[in-house]
């Protein structure tokens, strides 16, 4: 029977640790000596852990077959396969995958993968698919309303923009805080329905709902305040948290700025009549 010390015994546990991490960095540091080809023929077996490290690997390689490959993975039959195609599509964007990302995010009965396939539509940033997320924002689930109007938001088209006020309004009500949060975090529309319900936020917030405070002052600079909205901004300059501060701030600055604007045009169209 062997018997250690406790120094012979840490020693060893150093010894071990040391190897581990030298085995491990050798691993890393190996470079990627397979094909796309490989990764295609390594997909094609009964164990849905290959098929998904097949594809996790692929995800690395842009070439038409490969893409191809992707695009065919999403019709796995285990979730997380298709998840892991949807990832790489994120990746890469190609066109020719839209129409099945798309179908996965209107039709799929699964909600992981419904929500990855919004996620992943949501980074093409396409006008053609403005009504997918418009329809997720309707979804019993707050993960799905919250990634479709992030993607509905991210879309920069003037038409899109327009039409998807109504949405913007319905998300900023929404029950959910995380979906409050995102459409704040992620608008980028001036409107005066807009500026009238960012306004309401900031009357109706409680002491606690700092967050939804910041996001909304972060929300509404760029607006030229009407006096009751610019004096509750003042009031955040006051406030506890530093980040809400900065933000009333930066609103009020912002306010300051379009006034002036306002007031010279004003001037010089009067002069030149």
């Amino acid at each position: 029977m062997h018997r250690y010390t406790n120094s012979s015994l840490f020693l060893l546990v150093i010894f071990e640790l040391v190897t581990a991490v030298s085995c491990a960095r050798s691993f890393v540091s190996q470079p990627e000596t397979k094909t796309s080809a490989e990764y295609i023929a390594m997909y094609k077996t009964d164990d849905w852990t290959i098929r998904r490290s097949s594809i996790q690997k692929l995800s690395k390689f842009n070439d038409p077959e490969s893409i191809d490959a992707l695009i065919a993975a999403t019709e796995d039959s285990h979730s997380a396969v298709v998840i892991e195609a949807l990832r790489a599509l994120r990746r890469h964007k190609p066109a020719k995958a839209l129409d099945r990302i798309s179908e996965l995010a209107e039709k799929s009965t699964h909600p992981n993968i419904r929500w990855h396939a919004i996620r992943t539509l949501g980074f093409y940033r396409d006008p053609t698919y403005a009504l997918i997320f418009a329809r997720g924002m309707n979804d019993e689930d707050w993960l799905i309303r919250e990634e479709s109007v992030k993607g509905l938001l991210k879309i920069n088209d003037y038409s899109i923009r327009f039409i998807s006020i109504p949405y913007i309004l319905q998300a900023l009500e929404d029950p959910s805080n995380n979906v409050r949060f995102a459409t704040l975090k992620y608008l980028r529309i001036k409107d005066p329905r807009i500026y009238q319900k960012l306004s309401k936020i900031l009357f109706d917030s409680k002491d606690h709902q700092q967050t939804l405070v910041e996001e909304t002052l972060k929300a509404i600079k760029g607006y030229e305040l009407d006096e009751e909205t610019r004096e509750k901004v003042i009031h955040y300059l006051t406030h506890q948290n530093k980040n809400i501060r900065l933000e009333a701030y930066n609103a009020l600055l912002a306010h300051q700025k379009l006034v002036k604007h306002r007031k010279f045009f004003t001037r010089k169209k009067e002069t030149t009549k």
